[in-house]
């Protein structure tokens, strides 16, 4: 592999110039990258955001490949001129490094001209950078102007505001790195030359090691973040995730293969200059390959031996200077003795004061529980149409969750499941101030659409909890006229059971599932859609918080959608309390009685009688 990548990067260099052959060895491999890693992420958030159709792909793609085209023709262009590149490192790396059997930098010339080389061949990869930053960021401000004119929503902006930030560290990021790691050859042997001149090398720049570990770290971060949000929304299949995290990790462990090679050759150079300090006992000796991450260090050992010569002339005058140090220090030492004792007295101060403030914060938790469970229903409502039941396992002593039934002149006319983001007593006080929202506007909005009732709802969650970071999720049915309203803000599917046809499945529009967005999120509002179903007699719905498919027993093994549909299915027929129950049952019965809940576990079985 080594043998190809030499001679076609020496053909290249042949054919064109070395500046364009280091550019095009890195657009090649990080330009198609981007392509690809941006038109798949737009694919897969097409299904999210319907801003984005196939004439905005189409010019993304097209956007995105322009530049490519354009710079053949210019560079064509520029050759035929004799004008072999336009900026400064470009034109002198052109001019002294040629294509001679291999790759070879001019001789005969002037210190000042080997190190102007170096120079350049240094920010070769910087200029690269550069260029893709500002490609990168005319192609954004042409899709953002595309998207202005087209009227697309807040979102739709947003998540192209995200993409560009990450196709700047796709192109210009994965770009430097390739770079840097082709410029190194010449970077060495320009080194050779200015050692034979007896000329001090260490051009100071800055680290590029750093540089690239905050490129790689980056890149992980962009996986992490695609990965999970495609996977948890639901808009892309989880082998096709899988896909995308196994080819970024390709690309991590390529660049960390590179970088820790570098690291690791100038660390070897910086050892022989070791070895050479050690036969001659002083001096200054300066290796040809260190790179620019072990100047310091190299700088260091000369400075640690210029340290041993001084200590060899002065030892006496050393000694009696460290004997008072270290007679100063005991002195300090018992000082410090002291102290730590004081310090170990206001320790046990303050452990008796956060005993007490456990004590008084476990009193708190116990009766902002109290207070919440008064307000949640103890018993399931009765009902001439539908049979109910329920389960409400709290995790701790206040819950995220809740739910809730709505009565009309003693009939019911709605139920509902919610789950609030985060733990702790602020999830529990906006359980309160949720469902008093959701109650009032079910109530005074009885003559409306389950999806309008939903909207209300979220404009009044986003004025009461503003910008604290906090959401809901849930599921609201209505029950009218034998029919069952049903609208979802970014909750689970609810389930079925279908007497007639003896199977189950989730409950989903003809065209696809209905989730809506969060509720309480001002940059996710959007109009909430709704289905109506008819239920036959003997006909189930199982409403739960995401707690039952997520947990995971002491093998690390998910109770996931698969098992719970199943579960349901094996408890058809009987009453709903009955159903309900088999369902929590086998569930416990994967956990484990050994493994204790993390998260609430709340469901709602409805029956048609």
């Amino acid at each position: 592999m080594k043998k190809i990548y030499k001679i076609v990067f020496n053909f290249l260099t042949r054919k064109m110039s070395y500046g364009i052959a280091v550019a095009v060895s890195s657009i090649l491999f990080s330009g198609l990258f981007t392509i690809i890693n941006i038109t798949y992420m737009t694919f897969e958030s097409s299904r999210y955001y319907p801003d984005f159709t196939d004439e905005f792909i189409l010019l993304m793609g097209l956007c995105f490949t322009f530049p490519f085209i354009i710079a053949g023709v210019l560079h064509g262009a520029f050759h035929r001129l004799g004008i072999p590149a336009l900026l400064p490192s470009f034109r002198v790396v052109n001019k002294y490094i040629y294509v001679d059997g291999d790759l070879k930098i001019q001789d005969g010339l002037t210190g000042e001209t080997y190190l102007s080389i170096l120079e350049a061949i240094n920010r070769v990869p910087v200029v690269f950078f550069y260029i893709a930053l500002i490609e990168t960021t005319v192609i954004q401000c042409i899709l953002f102007a595309y998207g202005f004119y087209k009227n697309f929503q807040v979102s739709g902006h947003l998540w192209m505001l995200f993409s560009y930030f990450w196709q700047v560290i796709n192109f210009g990021g994965i770009g430097f790195v390739l770079a840097e790691t082709v410029t190194g050859r010449m970077r060495r042997a320009c080194k050779v030359k200015l050692r034979e001149l007896n000329i001090t090398h260490e051009i100071q720049t800055k680290s590029s090691i750093k540089y690239k570990m905050y490129i790689i770290a980056a890149i992980i971060l962009q996986a992490m973040f695609v990965s999970n949000a495609f996977s948890y929304l639901g808009h892309a299949d989880i082998r096709r995730v899988i896909l995308y995290l196994l080819v970024y990790l390709t690309i991590i462990t390529l660049m960390s293969f590179i970088t820790v090679r570098t690291f690791y050759r100038a660390l070897d150079d910086t050892g022989r200059v070791v070895e050479n300090l050690k036969e001659r006992g002083e001096g200054i000796i300066y290796a040809s390959t260190i790179d620019r991450e072990i100047v310091e260090l190299a700088s260091g050992i000369n400075a640690a031996s210029d340290t041993i010569t001084d200590y060899r002339q002065n030892l006496e005058q050393k000694v009696e200077q460290r004997t008072k140090e270290l007679s100063d220090a005991k002195e300090e030492v018992e000082a410090a003795n002291a102290e730590l004792e004081a310090m170990n007295d206001n320790l046990v101060q303050v452990n008796r004061e956060l005993e007490d403030a456990n004590v008084r914060y476990r009193k708190d938790m116990k009766m902002a529980g109290n207070v919440q469970n008064a307000f949640l229903p103890k018993k399931p409502p009765s009902s001439a149409e539908y049979e109910v039941a329920f389960v409400f396992k709290p995790a701790s002593e206040v819950s995220g969750d809740f739910y809730d039934f709505y009565i009309d002149n003693g009939m019911l006319t709605g139920a509902g499941i919610f789950d609030v983001s985060g733990h702790g007593i602020s999830s529990g006080l906006l359980t309160l101030l949720a469902r008093s929202i959701i109650f009032r506007n079910f109530i005074s909005m009885k003559d409306q659409k389950i999806g309008a009732i939903m909207n209300s709802i979220n404009r009044d969650l986003i004025g009461e909890i503003g910008h604290s970071g906090m959401y809901l999720t849930g599921i609201l049915l209505r029950f009218t006229e034998g029919m069952v309203e049903y609208a979802n803000s970014g909750h689970p599917d609810m389930l079925f059971w279908s007497e007639k046809d003896r199977r189950t499945g989730k409950v989903v529009a003809p065209e696809g599932s209905i989730i809506g967005p969060f509720l309480g999120v001002d940059i996710l509002e959007k109009e909430f859609k709704s289905i109506k179903i008819r239920l036959t007699p003997g006909d189930c719905l199982l409403l739960y918080t995401d707690s039952l498919i997520e947990s995971k027993n002491s093998e690390g093994e998910q109770y996931d959608e698969k098992r719970l549909t199943a579960s349901l299915k094996e408890a058809r027929g009987g009453p709903a309390g009955e159903m309900l129950d088999h369902v929590i049952k086998e569930f416990f019965n994967f956990m484990g009685k050994e493994n204790e809940l993390k998260d609430d576990i709340t469901a709602v079985l409805i029956r048609k009688k």
